[in-house]
């Protein structure tokens, strides 16, 4: 199953796959829910068991925890009473991604741009928002303006972030998983540009191999396919479908260098986009930032 928040009708929707993690299966299935407390969702989490729902509403700058009677079927939800009324002071917020296990969340907050911030919250009772404090926050204006949407990987080493500003995706590793007292930034970025000048919000596949973007201005959801970046040798041989943005393929440093590059695929790996990030980097060594 696949749920988009609705901002224009106050309301949450259900999408059903019949492949999973292939949005060309998806079809509606009319089942809804209109969230009270908030007349603006715009973010929201599940517990992997699907019995609990946490909306952030964008009109009152909170948190709201709902309960399902039956898993993962929204038309049963029901407010628990529980909010983060009170309990945090968000300026601008966005989106907001947690833990699998519940016991912490991170929140990214626009405040405009320059000033914005990713922030970490801790639960001591897991997904329970009323027993959240605040644990760590991250001023990402420092790397670029304003975090518009936030995803972190099933391992919480990698967090994705999109610009407010650039509307480009920026990557980041937490050295120690589910700490942002632990980021950094990679210098990795993706321009959607081609498909989408607006993206809204992302989510990833738990293996990592797939992303989703929701495209604002487009109302269309676009589907990519993410591949491991490894480090190759001089006698590898390039396959005729990478098409180089330098215009012809890259000569390799000499033995006891290395060479990093950058692939991306629009067509889910039947051609490539191939771009040189880094050459002559000495034996072991990590390019700045990475």
């Amino acid at each position: 199953k696949m749920y988009l928040t609705d901002n224009s009708n106050d309301s949450i929707h259900t999408f059903e796959l019949s492949t999973p993690w292939d949005i060309t299966t998806a079809s509606y299935i009319f089942e809804t829910f209109s969230p009270n407390e908030d007349s603006n969702p715009l973010s929201m989490s599940f517990k992997p068991d699907g019995t609990r729902l946490i909306v952030l509403g964008s009109t009152t700058e909170t948190l709201y925890e709902y309960n399902l009677s039956t898993p993962w079927d929204i038309t049963t939800a029901t407010y628990s009473g529980n909010s983060s009324s009170g309990l945090w002071n968000p300026a601008d917020s966005r989106d907001v991604i947690f833990k699998p296990d519940g016991t912490s969340f991170i929140l990214a907050d626009t405040r405009g741009g320059i000033n914005g911030v990713l922030q970490q919250f801790n639960l001591s009772t897991p997904w329970d928002i009323t027993s959240m404090t605040l644990y760590e926050t991250y001023v990402i204006g420092s790397v670029f303006e304003g975090g518009w949407a936030v995803d972190v990987s099933s391992d919480g080493t990698k967090m994705i972030v999109i610009s407010y500003i650039t509307d480009e995706l920026h990557s980041f590793t937490l050295s120690t998983s589910w700490d942002l007292k632990t980021v950094s930034y990679d210098n990795v970025t993706f321009d959607p540009a081609a498909q989408t000048t607006s993206p809204l919000s992302l989510q990833f596949k738990s293996e990592g191999d797939k992303l989703f973007l929701l495209g604002q201005n487009e109302r269309t959801i676009f589907q990519y396919t993410t591949a491991t970046v490894n480090e190759i040798g001089s006698s590898l041989l390039l396959d005729e479908n990478i098409e180089w943005k330098e215009g012809s393929q890259p000569t390799f440093s000499p033995t006891g260098q290395k060479d990093w590059f950058r692939f991306q695929t629009l067509d889910q790996g039947t051609s490539w986009i191939g771009e040189t990030v880094y050459q002559g980097l000495t034996q072991g060594k990590r390019p700045v930032g990475t």
